[in-house]
C-alpha cells in the first residue's frame, strides 16, 4: 500500500507526535508498505526530500514550528502535495484537514 503522513514536523524533532509518526511509518515501511511523510521544516528555504529510515520524507518550509499547524499559512506550492495525496492508498493526518478533499474515508 501507498501511505502517506501529514505532520507539522518529523523528527529528528523531539515530540510526542513526532515519535507517534516515525514509530508507525518506520514499522509500515518494515512490513513492505511504500510509506511517505510530508512535515513542515522551520527555517528552510525550499522543499527537501530525504530517505529516513525506509521513509521518503517531505520537508516543506515554514516560518515557524506554530506555522506547520495550519496548512493555509503554509506556502502555496505545499498544494501540490496534498493534490497528489489521492493516489496514496491511506492518508493519516495529525493536523486538522478535510478528509473529504482527498476522496477519503475519514476514521477517528
Amino acid at each position: 500500500m501507498k501511505l502517506l503522513f501529514i505532520t507539522p514536523s518529523y523528527y529528528p524533532h523531539i515530540g510526542g507526535v513526532e515519535y507517534v509518526v516515525k514509530s508507525v511509518a518506520e514499522r509500515f515501511a518494515r512490513l513492505g508498505h511504500d510509506v511517505t511523510v510530508l512535515a513542515g521544516e522551520p527555517n528552510a528555504d525550499k522543499p527537501r526530500e530525504e530517505e529516513v529510515n525506509g521513509v521518503h520524507v517531505i520537508r516543506w518550509p515554514v516560518w515557524s514550528p506554530y506555522e506547520a499547524y495550519h496548512i493555509p499559512r503554509m506556502r502555496s506550492g505545499l498544494f501540490k502535495y496534498l493534490r497528489e495525496a489521492r493516489r496514496y492508498s491511506m492518508l493519516f493526518t495529525f493536523r486538522r484537514l478535510p478528509q473529504r478533499r482527498f476522496n477519503k474515508p475519514r476514521y477517528t
